[in-house]
């Protein structure tokens, strides 16, 4: 499976769901239109290594024809109204505002370094990330000078193989958390380009109404 066909898969998936409650609903109904006859597909399965990191869960696991491929997700959201749920495909949602974008940049990589080791250990053959959201400011990018400007996750951003990205100096573990505090080396050129996923008719008037999503092959 290469990008154009996860894309695909993607393209496929918002006919049937253009939003989605949880990162774990997003989960669980991309991992059935990733599943066919001839594809094993599991969730959060787990590898385990002596390397930097002893144990990685897969978002999703699929094993397609004679491929070991690892793809990882992230769901962020914000409030697509006032606390109040709304009706999108005769279905009530109400997103939270998950807020801590700093972080959340943070995983995104996290994600692509857990890949990386996955790759190197011949444990999958091909990596992805999936991160889709409403929120623009992961799309729009980290300020110049805030926390998280080396974890940016711009719309065209370009990062170079080999590059370290790590937080500023005397960062405080507090304001990242103990699980967040080491630097991560990104092993192959990425480019980050955002793609509209969906735009509900029903939020439209709403705030955050425009999902996109980043799709990167690791």
């Amino acid at each position: 499976m290469n990008v154009t066909e996860l894309k695909n898969k993607l393209e496929e998936l918002k006919s049937k769901r253009n939003i989605f409650h949880s990162e774990a609903d997003f989960q669980h109904s991309f991992a059935l239109i990733l599943k066919n006859n001839d594809s094993i597909v599991r969730l959060e399965k787990p590898f385990y290594s002596n390397k930097k990191i002893k144990k990685i869960e897969l978002d999703i696991f699929l094993k397609n024809k004679n491929e070991n491929i690892g793809i990882e997700l992230k769901y962020k959201t914000r409030k697509i109204s006032n606390n109040k749920e709304i009706k999108i495909q005769n279905e009530k949602y109400r997103l939270s505002e998950q807020g801590a974008q700093n972080l959340g940049r943070y995983d995104f990589f996290k994600d692509v370094e857990r890949l990386q080791q996955l790759k190197d250990e011949k444990k999958i053959e091909k990596g992805y990330v999936v991160f889709l959201t409403n929120d623009p400011s992961y799309w729009k990018g980290a300020k110049k000078g805030s926390l998280s400007e080396k974890f940016c996750i711009k719309e065209n951003r370009v990062i170079n193989e080999n590059r370290e990205l790590s937080w500023p100096e005397n960062t405080s573990e507090k304001s990242i958390s103990k699980t967040r505090t080491g630097s991560i080396i990104i092993k192959k050129e990425l480019h980050l380009n955002w793609k509209k996923y969906s735009s509900p008719k029903e939020i439209e008037l709403l705030g955050s109404k425009k999902f996109k999503y980043l799709l990167s092959e690791i």
